[in-house]
């Protein structure tokens, strides 16, 4: 291995490192949003079990 394999390598591994140190915490962010919005957007369907219209009959509500 010459010297041009050896700076290759290393500046792979470091820019790997930079990922890994910035890169994974603002994917981390973003996945949470997303899971917290789901989350939240299911826990609100879950609290009205049979929607009824004022006329009594079955209410068509679309998402």
């Amino acid at each position: 291995m010459n010297e041009i394999d050896g700076a290759i390598i290393a500046l792979l591994l470091f820019s790997f490192y930079i990922l890994l140190l910035y890169g994974m915490p603002i994917i981390l962010i973003i996945v949470g949003y997303f899971i917290f919005k789901g989350y939240k957007k299911r826990r609100g369907v879950r609290t009205i079990d049979n929607p009824v219209a004022p006329d009594g009959k079955q209410a068509n509500i679309k998402p």
